[in-house]
């Protein structure tokens, strides 16, 4: 099975539509991610023009196995015309000639029925001519687009950005589906894989908790909910740990805890988790709650789903919950 990618994200515009420069650093955001979790090609495109979209489409779906996953992912306007027909546009998309310079469901639903391997859409836009915003619900989408081999996520409702967001301003979407992906938290069934289905459930929550009012959809059928698209890195994480070889003479319990205030280095707290004591396991994940590193992320992550200890799976959760505040999540 080989995974492919095409990432499009359009945030200028060459006619009056308003520019959107968080759609540009979705798609650099979401290559990224795709590539570190395992992706075999990832191509992305940002303000393409019509004829680029168009034969990157085309190249996404060619030649493909029945085994292979395709992900086409979209950052930015979404469009309407007369009849209700949804688009996706470009950089010189404009409204009185949407037909004419945009992507239509139909000419999409056409070209990804060349094949039958597993296909995911991600559609994070909004209709930029609506007042309130609003993105691509279901019944905006061709129902032909709608396949036992494709799932398809979308936005939905109001489209924000993580203006406070220092070190990366992302849709609020795309924000939550590269985290879930990144961390592996998107494992929401704790089977080590991360599906449609998944995803769409952790994002789903996550933007529920912070009180938005964005509410994301999945239109896929149950066989589709369940495509995959990458580990949910426990393997990963185990070997993270396996390989740690440091020495940690024995101490007493409140000598060790002790100690473990002074450190910062994650190899020594990975050996600390090692510890039969769930005290000082809980201690370890309260300090990894200080460092900004992926690696961190991993090891609470693994905690909270996999620690016995209700004290230590606790303090995993909050230890996750000050890392994403300090990132502006």
């Amino acid at each position: 099975m080989t995974r492919y990618a095409l990432v499009v994200g359009v945030g200028e515009y060459s006619s009056a539509l308003p520019s959107l420069p968080e759609a540009q650093r979705d798609a650099q955001a979401m290559q990224q991610v795709l590539e570190q979790r395992g992706f075999d090609q990832v191509r992305s495109l940002v303000d393409p023009q019509l004829q680029e979209l168009n034969e990157s489409i085309e190249e996404l779906l060619a030649n493909r196995q029945d085994s292979d996953t395709l992900l086409f992912y979209f950052s930015g306007h979404g469009l309407k015309d007369s009849s209700g027909e949804f688009y996706l546009t470009t950089r010189a998309t404009e409204k009185d000639y949407v037909k004419q310079t945009s992507v239509s469901s139909s000419l999409l639903t056409k070209a990804m029925n060349t094949n039958q391997a597993n296909q995911i859409l991600i559609l994070d836009c909004c209709y930029s001519d609506s007042a309130t915003r609003d993105a691509a619900h279901s019944e905006d989408l061709s129902p032909r687009l709608i396949s036992e081999n494709r799932a398809i996520l979308t936005s939905s409702v109001p489209w924000q950005s993580f203006s406070n967001r220092q070190e990366s301003e992302l849709s609020v979407y795309t924000h939550y589906i590269v985290q879930g992906l990144k961390t592996g938290l998107a494992d929401s069934d704790h089977d080590g894989l991360i599906s449609v289905g998944d995803l769409y459930r952790y994002v789903k929550r996550k933007l529920r908790e912070r009180g938005l009012e964005q509410e994301p959809e999945l239109l896929a059928s149950g066989k589709a909910r369940e495509i995959y698209l990458t580990t949910a890195r426990r393997r990963e994480l185990k070997s993270l740990r396996s390989s740690q070889n440091i020495a940690v003479r024995k101490k007493p319990e409140q000598e060790e805890i002790a100690n473990l205030n002074q450190l910062t280095d994650i190899q020594l707290l990975l050996q600390a988790l090692k510890s039969q004591s769930s005290n000082i396991r809980q201690r370890a994940a309260e300090i990894l709650g200080n460092l900004q590193s992926e690696d961190a992320v991993l090891v609470l992550a693994q905690l909270l789903s996999e620690d016995e200890n209700l004290d230590v799976r606790s303090a995993a959760a909050e230890a996750l919950g000050k890392i994403y505040e300090k990132q502006g999540a």
